[in-house]
């Protein structure tokens, strides 16, 4: 698991190293390169983005 993940460069790089499941965690605005870089490298099937926190219950959601 990548909380605060930012751009998810560590989550791909657990990916690459052999990771069978990573989980990025990142609610600003660059979860949105971090989707990019996930998809460009084709490590979705690897790399869970999760890039949303819902505040007022404090459950993380995945963007739809």
């Amino acid at each position: 698991m990548d909380v605060g993940a930012g751009s998810g460069i560590l989550s791909l790089f657990a990916a690459k190293a052999g990771a069978k499941r990573v989980i990025a965690v990142e609610a600003s605005t660059a979860a949105s390169a971090a989707k990019v870089l996930v998809e460009s490298n084709n490590l979705g099937h690897i790399v869970r983005l999760m890039i949303r926190v819902d505040t007022s219950s404090g459950v993380m959601c995945r963007r739809p």
